[in-house]
C-alpha cells in the first residue's frame, strides 16, 4: 500500500497556532519531498496552500507569503501533471493530515477558509488571531454565506419550483481547484471539456493535453518551500 502525507510527517513543531505547527512540520517533510511517491507530493502542496491561508487569516504572514505559496501550489500541479481525479484525491489526502492536528479542521472547514479568503484577500495583513477565533471566524463566515444562499434559493423556488442546493458546495470545492490545469487523455476529450467550461486547450511539453483559462501562463518550475513560519 501507497504512503499516505499523513503517515510520513513527522509532528515536531509547537508554536501555539495549529496551522504554523502544520506549516513547519510540512516544511520539514519537504525536505526528503522528492523520494515520496506523486500522490503525497501534491497532497503537501495543498496541505501547505491550506495551511498558509489559515496563517494568513491569523495574521501571521501576509498576502505576499501566500502568493509565494500558491506559485509553488500550482508549479506542484503542473510538474505532477495529472488528472482532476488525481488532484482531488491529493486534496483529500491533504485532509487527511489536516485533521489530525485538530478535529475540527475537517475538508469542509479546508474549503471554507479557501472561500473566506477569496472574500477577504484585499487586505495585505489580517489582524493577529488565536485558533480559536479562526475556527469560529471562517465557520461564522461559511454559515452566512449558506444562510444567503438558501434565501435566494427560496425566492427562485418561489419563482421557478425547487432547485437543489449542491451549489454552494460546489463553489467551495471550485474555489480550491481555480486555475487548475486539467489533463486529459486524448485532443477530443479536451476540446469537448474546454467547450463547456469556456476554456482553452494547451499542450505541453510532454505531449499532453490540458485545459486552462484563457491567457494562462505555466508557472515557473518551483523547488519546494522549506521555510518555517514561526
Amino acid at each position: 500500500m501507497q504512503r499516505q502525507l499523513k503517515d510520513t510527517v513527522l509532528r515536531k513543531s509547537h508554536t501555539g497556532y495549529l496551522f504554523a505547527d502544520i506549516n513547519n512540520d510540512l516544511g520539514e517533510w519537504s525536505k526528503s519531498a522528492l523520494t515520496e511517491p506523486l500522490l503525497a507530493q501534491m497532497a503537501y502542496a495543498y496541505a501547505r496552500r491550506i495551511a498558509v491561508l489559515g496563517l494568513y487569516a491569523q495574521g501571521l504572514v501576509d498576502r505576499d507569503v501566500v502568493d509565494h505559496v500558491s506559485a509553488i501550489f500550482k508549479a506542484q500541479q503542473v510538474r505532477t501533471g495529472q488528472t482532476v481525479e488525481f488532484q482531488e484525491a491529493a486534496f483529500a489526502e491533504s485532509n487527511l493530515l489536516i485533521i489530525s492536528y485538530h478535529p475540527m479542521a475537517t475538508g469542509l472547514f479546508s474549503k471554507s477558509l479557501a472561500q473566506w479568503y477569496q472574500d477577504n484577500a484585499d487586505l495585505s495583513q489580517q489582524p493577529r488571531r488565536t485558533d480559536a477565533e479562526l475556527l469560529g471566524m471562517v465557520l461564522e463566515h461559511a454559515y452566512i454565506h449558506q444562510e444567503e444562499r438558501s434565501g435566494l434559493l427560496k425566492t427562485v423556488e418561489t419563482q421557478q419550483g425547487p432547485v437543489s442546493d449542491d451549489g454552494y458546495y460546489t463553489q467551495l470545492s471550485d474555489s480550491l481547484f481555480a486555475e487548475l490545469p486539467l489533463h486529459h487523455e486524448s485532443w477530443e476529450a479536451a476540446t469537448a471539456h474546454a467547450e463547456r467550461e469556456d476554456l482553452k486547450v494547451y499542450l505541453d511539453q510532454n505531449g499532453s493535453y490540458f485545459t486552462a483559462p484563457h491567457g494562462y501562463v505555466q508557472p515557473e518550475q518551483m523547488t519546494f518551500d522549506d521555510e518555517n513560519i514561526l
